[in-house]
């Protein structure tokens, strides 16, 4: 994992797309909760050549201890740190999308 990455949402240098806006008002959870979630987040999937640029999920759990997936578009800052990251959008991962916060469910 890219402690770059995790100095960016520490940091609040991200950026949340219109969905992730959404998601944040519709999971309750604020821009501070996904911070320190990002903050400390590992990787779970890597998406190197979507059409959109670079993509990551991610797993972190919230000063609130929420669990919490992000999806944030990571090409932008990978070239230049001074881009801020672009949060695509946020989850909490549960049933039946997700067994756990770590294990996609069946398709």
């Amino acid at each position: 994992m890219d402690a770059g990455l995790r100095w960016a949402f520490r940091e609040d240098h991200f950026v949340l797309r219109a969905h992730a806006h959404q998601k944040l008002l519709l999971e309750a959870l604020t821009t501070d909760e996904l911070g320190s979630a990002g903050g400390a987040c590992e990787l779970l999937e890597d998406y190197p050549d979507r059409e959109q640029g670079h993509t990551q999920l991610l797993l972190g759990v919230s000063s609130q201890a929420v669990t919490i997936h992000i999806v944030a578009n990571v090409a932008g800052f990978e070239s230049d740190a001074s881009e801020p990251i672009a949060v695509v959008t946020v989850d909490r991962p549960e049933p039946p999308e997700w067994l756990d916060e770590r294990t996609r469910g069946p398709s």
